[in-house]
């Protein structure tokens, strides 16, 4: 599962619920209303007469305790909203951290994915370089297999074909041995009149001795020929059985470079699909970072010009506190005479203040 960080203000709200504290900005937004009638009301008071009465004073320490309890409620609404800026800014920090380690493990990632796809592509390469070069050689023993065949079929043939013509003459000669011993026997070949060729002893003996001789001549001949024919028997079955054997371990090695080269696609293409995931997680990653970046500076930002704006208010309102507590402590004992208006008073103290 690839998690993707899209960061936002609102996830720190659980941790820091002040951030979306309406009340707080409520009050912001409605204590300078508040101020500007108080103040509104001040001049009210000190222009009802030329002195500070009993019931202006009232008046006055009314405002001030108001005042007071102002400047209070913002003390407190700035310790909160410290508290709480602090909360934030250790989310953001720790946000940003996670987030950045996040990405740095990404481009980590996508640096060993492009090391695999590397690796998976130069092994298919190879798979399929070894794969060719197995086909090419099974092609080549089968071609020989096929060339040993027909060559052993053809000298099976004429040895056939020799074995029979001799087996044949064999025969003849056996029956012609056979005749001329039964001539000896009779002492004629001819039982008429007429005289034979071979009549005499001695001739009939000579050519059954031929005859005896051509016989054991064609045997003996035939008897080597099985011998030769039979070592070639032999010797075409081991080139066979050793061909196959070759052939067959030839065709494994194909069949195993093919399994590894499918498995080497496969994971190319899951490299492949988790590398394009990785880069668009990456890619929100960095983008989330980002709004969470500027979310946060912006936060700050602002925040920092609350605290200079808080520090302001507080300065006026302890200054308006300041300058009624004054004027109440001043108009008992002061003559009568034309009331000094809050502005001049103010302009007044920051001069002498300089």
């Amino acid at each position: 599962t690839t998690e993707i960080y899209t960061l936002s203000l609102h996830d720190a709200l659980p941790i820091c619920p002040a951030l979306a504290d309406p009340d707080s900005r409520v009050a912001r937004a409605v204590r300078p209303t508040m101020l500007a009638r108080w103040l509104g009301l001040l001049l009210a008071v000190t222009a009802e007469e030329p002195g500070v009465s009993d019931r202006s004073n009232q008046r006055i320490q009314a405002v001030v305790d108001t005042l007071g309890d102002l400047l209070k409620s913002i003390e407190n609404e700035e310790e909160a909203e410290g508290k709480n800026f602090k909360c934030f800014e250790k989310w953001c920090d720790k946000e940003i951290e996670n987030a950045g380690s996040y990405i740095e493990d990404q481009k980590l990632k996508i640096e060993d994915l492009g090391v695999s796809i590397d690796q998976h592509t130069s092994s298919i390469e190879r798979n399929k370089f070894a794969i060719e070069k197995g086909k090419e050689e099974a092609g080549e023993i089968e071609d020989g297999m096929a060339q040993a065949t027909s060559i052993r079929d053809e000298e099976a043939g004429k040895y056939a074909s020799d074995r029979a013509m001799n087996q044949q003459s064999v025969g003849q000669i056996r029956d012609a041995i056979q005749i001329v011993k039964k001539a000896q026997v009779v002492g004629s070949f001819a039982q008429t009149e007429e005289k034979m060729q071979i009549t005499a002893p001695g001739e009939s003996g000579f050519v059954l001795g031929v005859f005896e001789s051509l016989e054991k001549n064609l045997v003996r001949n035939q008897q080597k020929a099985d011998a030769i024919e039979q070592k070639k028997v032999d010797m075409y079955n081991a080139l066979s059985a050793g061909k196959t054997q070759q052939l067959g371990l030839v065709q494994g090695d194909i069949r195993s470079k093919s399994m590894l080269m499918s498995e080497a696609n496969q994971k190319l293409v899951d490299s492949k699909n988790d590398l394009a995931s990785t880069q668009d997680a990456l890619e929100a990653a960095e983008d989330g970072l980002k709004d969470t970046t500027e979310d946060c500076e912006a936060k700050k930002s602002d925040f920092a010009l609350r605290t200079e704006d808080r520090q302001k208010e507080k300065a006026a309102i302890r200054e308006a506190m300041s300058y009624l507590k004054l004027t109440a402590a001043e108009g008992s004992s002061a003559a009568p005479a034309a009331a000094p208006s809050f502005v001049q008073v103010l302009h007044e103290r920051r001069r002498l203040s300089c």
